[in-house]
């Protein structure tokens, strides 16, 4: 059953599974899960889902309490889940790997998609047009200076191919994150976060803080202490988001908007602002990562460090 595989995941280790009614109301765009009931350790229902919006009623919850939840209990609260398909999906172990010039398009796809549905909509939107096209995408897989991590799920369940890249994380190390391992830096190797994506269909179930989290794993073992990323002053959830996993926020920088390839709208220039923001790596034994058997393909060719990137997260 899914959920057992959920509460198995070193990712989902410590996730509360909430009772709500409305996936819309989730406060946390990227990595709030939601369901309709929660379970303890020990797979008995948790009473603190009584509440208003609660499916079960106090009775129900009264002669629960204390016992285990049946298989076939769990199974139909599973079910009737709205999104209950794209749990079953994200459940399983992702495989991640580097991004090869036979992913081109589809990984270009998965990044317009998931920026534009953030930046180019709603409260937090302010520009127009796609982050990049498959020229730049294709620079960057053969710059030699760049990581392009992608994330795959092995068995679509129906909801998506099988092999489907669902998660993207581009960064960069040293020098090539144009901060120099020196005594400007106090002799710390710099990693910077140049894009993070998640497949919107997808957003909401955690699938964000594993790629982040993974991304994390492979700067430090290039001797990373300290990653930094830039977020849009606009994006406050964004922003929030980061702030949640350690990331503060140390400086702010003026807005490249004449040197981005899309068009920032004239009432958000004023104003608009990246904040710098920076997260200390604590050291991290190796060994029995997620995915460490999944598909790996190197990147040919060369190519100079360019100002394709959309400093942006």
């Amino acid at each position: 059953m899914f959920v057992d595989r959920v509460k198995n995941d070193p990712a989902f280790a410590r996730a509360a599974f909430k009772l709500q009614k409305d996936i819309k109301e989730a406060s946390d765009p990227i990595n709030h899960a939601n369901t309709y009931f929660s379970v303890n350790d020990n797979l008995t229902l948790d009473t603190r889902t009584k509440g208003e919006d609660s499916r079960f009623t106090d009775a129900e919850l009264e002669g629960l309490k204390g016992h285990e939840v049946s298989a076939d209990f769990k199974q139909q609260r599973d079910s009737d889940h709205p999104r209950y398909q794209e749990v079953r999906v994200i459940a399983q172990t992702l495989a991640f790997g580097e991004c090869g010039a036979k992913d081109v398009v589809r990984v270009c796809e998965l990044l317009n998609e998931g920026y534009n549905r953030a930046e180019c909509e709603g409260e937090e939107g302010y520009r127009d047009g796609d982050v990049l096209d498959e020229g730049i995408m294709r620079d960057m897989v053969r710059d030699k200076g760049v990581r392009v991590m992608v994330a795959e799920v092995a068995d679509g369940k129906e909801v998506v191919r099988d092999g489907s890249v669902i998660g993207c994380c581009v960064y960069s190390v040293g020098e090539e994150a144009g901060c120099i391992e020196g005594s400007e830096n106090g002799g710390v190797k710099i990693g910077a976060i140049r894009m993070l994506v998640v497949k919107p269909q997808f957003q909401g179930l955690c699938v964000g803080e594993r790629v982040l989290r993974k991304a994390e794993r492979n700067m430090a073992k290039e001797g990373v202490g300290k990653v930094v990323g830039c977020v849009p002053s606009c994006r406050r959830r964004m922003v929030e988001w980061m702030e949640r996993r350690g990331y503060q926020r140390v400086a702010k920088a003026p807005y490249p908007c004449e040197q981005v390839p899309f068009q920032v709208w004239k009432d958000r220039r004023d104003g608009l602002e990246l904040h710098v923001m920076e997260k200390i790596l604590a050291e991290r034994e190796g060994g029995g990562e997620e995915g460490e058997g999944g598909r790996k393909e190197a990147r040919d060719g060369a190519g100079e460090t360019t100002a394709y990137y959309t400093i942006d997260i």
